[in-house]
């Protein structure tokens, strides 16, 4: 299926309040979240965060192996995503982030990229600097 034939993302699927864009390098990685050096990780954006949700993109393949219906129409099977990244807080210091959600909706951007838009279950690190830069939007 070409991007050209979809129909655009269904409106109960978007997040309802404003974003802050941001451009971060992440690494998502789906369940069992096993801390090893032989777990697999995706290297993905983060391209946006609201006080609901997180949307990342990547190479339409990985974003695939994250989200294998990226390419059906009107399905969607929520997955857990696991992300990991690195954002300065209010000092100007790198913090570590750690945030689990849920895949709300998936499609592919073109050919080559996709985009995931997550809702947040749980920040499990840094949620004070994360708290810090929403409250600043």
């Amino acid at each position: 299926m070409t991007t050209d034939n979809r129909e655009p993302p269904q409106q109960e699927n978007r997040r309802k309040n404003k974003r802050k864009v941001v451009h971060y390098g992440a690494r998502a990685a789906l369940q069992p979240f096993k801390e090893s050096q032989n777990a697999a990780f995706i290297d993905v954006f983060i391209c946006d965060l609201s006080y609901t949700g997180i949307r990342i993109e990547g190479e339409a393949m990985a974003i695939r192996a994250l989200q294998p219906d990226v390419d059906s129409n009107q399905e969607h099977s929520a997955a857990k995503i696991r992300l990991r990244f690195d954002m300065p807080d209010e000092h100007g210091q790198t913090q570590s982030i750690v945030i689990l959600g849920k895949t709300v909706y998936s499609h592919p951007i073109n050919s080559e990229q996709a985009t995931i838009g997550l809702e947040f279950i749980d920040i499990e690190e840094g949620i004070h600097t994360v708290s810090d830069l929403l409250m600043k939007m």
